[in-house]
């Protein structure tokens, strides 16, 4: 049987790096000396790894973080990984006893992939608790749980857009309902090579409750597209989500092209588990780091008045942050 297929649920080497964090030298040096992969060609003869690809990538990449070496791990055979990151201990000591069991209902699903289960634990917090309460008392920390897993290759990306996919759906609902241009214009977007949009959303979500006017301009956005955008609104403030990790190289490449871009038209955040290990770097220059979404919601628009400089404001924004 041909070993073409369609480019549908699959992903070229650069976008798996893209991802995984992973270099396509390092991809292509797992597959070729330990046969841990097996990529299938396109109708173009590119190679297209799957979704359990992906996923078996990260959980290599963090085993060998955490101190095996990948020629150990190939000894081990593919199927034992295959099993290892499939079933795993599930943590979930953060939320308050009382919605323990719906949170492990909820991350269980993910894994299998259960849609049905998925959904009727998310509806049934909803009705419950409301969108504000149940993202903040459940849904963050379950994300937060089932990224920490993606991180370590122990969830698919299918099992993490089970969950994501319809929170991502009530906050579209509720962001359609409120719209006020008389606020100040705040642009957020995931940056370069960032596909998890749950982090901008829900920071769209709370920043819209606190007198700005948000602008989304979505996933894996190109810095001069951010640019364009806050020269057009007279953006007063750029919010970029980073959920994975980027190598070193491209983050230094990204941070100077914001530095060159962004920074100067007004202060901008980075925000997410993907941009902790270089916090310094971006202090650096001039950039505002923030580990948890719900943080923004102490970034006040008062102190955006018409007489602060831009200096004042990367101050007043780093004062918010510090109390």
């Amino acid at each position: 049987m041909s070993n073409l297929v369609q480019e549908s649920h699959r992903y070229r080497i650069k976008t798996a790096g893209q991802l995984t964090g992973l270099s396509t030298h390092v991809i292509r040096k797992w597959e070729e000396r330990y046969q841990l992969l097996h990529p299938v060609r396109g109708t173009n003869r590119y190679r297209l790894y799957s979704e359990d690809d992906i996923q078996l990538l990260m959980y290599i990449r963090w085993q060998i973080e955490n101190g095996q070496t990948i020629g150990q791990l190939a000894h081990l055979g593919l199927s034992h990984l295959q099993h290892a990151m499939n079933h795993s201990p599930i943590d979930i000591h953060s939320l308050t006893p009382e919605f323990q069991p719906c949170a492990l209902t909820l991350i269980l699903a993910a894994r299998r992939l259960d849609h049905h289960a998925a959904e009727a634990s998310i509806h049934a917090l909803m009705s419950q608790l409301g969108l504000e309460e149940a993202l903040h008392r459940v849904l963050f920390p379950v994300l937060r749980n089932i990224g920490d897993l993606w991180h370590k290759g122990q969830i698919s990306i299918a099992g993490e857009h089970l969950v994501s996919r319809p929170i991502r759906h009530h906050l579209a609902n509720a962001l359609r309902q409120n719209h006020h241009s008389e606020y100040p214009t705040v642009v957020i977007a995931c940056a370069p090579g960032n596909f998890h949009e749950i982090g901008a959303m829900t920071s769209v979500f709370l920043l819209q409750k606190h007198e700005w006017n948000p602008v989304y301009l979505g996933v894996n956005t190109d810095i001069e597209l951010v640019r364009l955008a806050c020269e057009r609104r007279q953006g007063k403030l750029v919010i970029l989500s980073t959920v994975l990790e980027q190598p070193e190289k491209e983050f230094h490449h990204m941070t100077k092209q914001i530095q060159h871009s962004l920074v100067p038209l007004c202060p901008v955040i980075i925000g997410g588990r993907g941009a902790a290990k270089f916090s310094h770097l971006l202090e650096e220059h001039g950039i505002t780091y923030i580990e948890h979404v719900q943080h923004i919601q102490s970034l006040k628009p008062q102190i955006f008045n018409s007489d602060s400089t831009h200096h004042l404001y990367s101050s007043k924004i780093q004062k918010e942050f510090t109390v």
